[in-house]
């Protein structure tokens, strides 16, 4: 049976309502954005004041256990390190460990505020432990040699910035520091001075990398290239106390007595902390 024909009937379709253009009078202002959300959560960042005020609302709400309530412990004391309330921020850690021991962040957290307050074997403790359980994090290879270079242990600082070098792809940056324990030490002067060479290859004109290649070469009594070092140096960052006291040892070491005097002198009134450390270094 055949399908009767629809009606050719013309349905218009509804008219859009009118949206009257209003428009802002002048000199009202905008209302003000509302600040940002800041939740406790430590790869998320945000300004630490905020981060404090969420992650405590969090963790005395009392519904946060374990590896959650740890969370929030690691977050806030990330941002009370950044604050630079380095009690808080190790008390924060440590409750952060009790609820969860294996807490890599915790530990390496930890082991940067212990750091900074001097505990260096502490230190080294959290940083080992955090390097047992993620023996491929860099980071935490690389703030554990800056701990042992503070106790002057330079054998694990070199070691522990191979470590680094070998898991990171462009690492100019642990280069030029092992070429600077190297440097400091006199030990193994000539592959302190390759470091230096790597990292200007991937840093060209670094002058931090420059200065610490200076005094590779003045350790190796290349004096000429040490003071060619220090000036490349000195062109960029004139008030520089360490390449102005390194030009001034190679420049007396090349007999130009008067000239040498007067660049440790200078180095000497700009920061004699620097000078008197890389005397004691036995740079001289």
């Amino acid at each position: 049976m055949p399908r009767p024909e629809k009606p050719d009937v013309f349905v218009p379709r509804p008219a859009k309502p009118v949206v009257p253009d209003v428009k802002r009078p002048e000199g009202l202002p905008r209302p003000p954005k509302p600040p940002p959300r800041v939740q406790c959560n430590v790869r998320l960042g945000g300004p630490p004041d905020g981060m404090i005020e969420s992650c405590t609302k969090l963790i005395e709400g009392g519904h946060e256990t374990g590896r959650a309530l740890a969370a929030a412990y690691t977050a806030r004391g990330r941002a009370y390190l950044a604050k630079g309330d380095l009690d808080r921020a190790a008390a924060d850690f440590s409750l952060a460990l009790k609820n969860e021991p294996d807490n890599v962040q915790a530990l390496h957290g930890r082991g940067l505020a212990r750091t900074a307050k001097g505990d260096l074997d502490g230190a080294i403790k959290d940083f080992s432990e955090a390097i047992w359980l993620s023996p491929r994090n860099a980071a935490f290879y690389q703030d554990r040699a800056r701990a042992y270079l503070g106790k002057a242990d330079h054998a694990h600082a070199i070691a522990d910035l191979g470590e680094v070098i070998k898991l990171t792809p462009k690492p100019a940056f642990a280069l030029r520091e092992r070429c600077y324990v190297r440097a400091i030490s006199g030990r193994e002067l000539p592959q302190g001075l390759d470091d230096c060479e790597q990292a200007l290859r991937l840093f060209k004109n670094d002058a931090a990398t420059l200065e610490r290649r200076g005094l590779i070469h003045l350790r190796l009594g290349a004096f000429d290239k040490a003071i060619a070092d220090f000036n490349a140096v000195l062109k960029v960052q004139a008030a520089n106390a360490a390449a102005l006291y390194g030009r001034g040892v190679a420049k007396k070491k090349k007999g130009l007595e008067i000239a040498g005097e007067a660049d440790i002198a200078e180095a000497r009134q700009l920061r004699p902390d620097v000078v008197q450390a890389l005397i004691a270094y036995g740079v001289k």
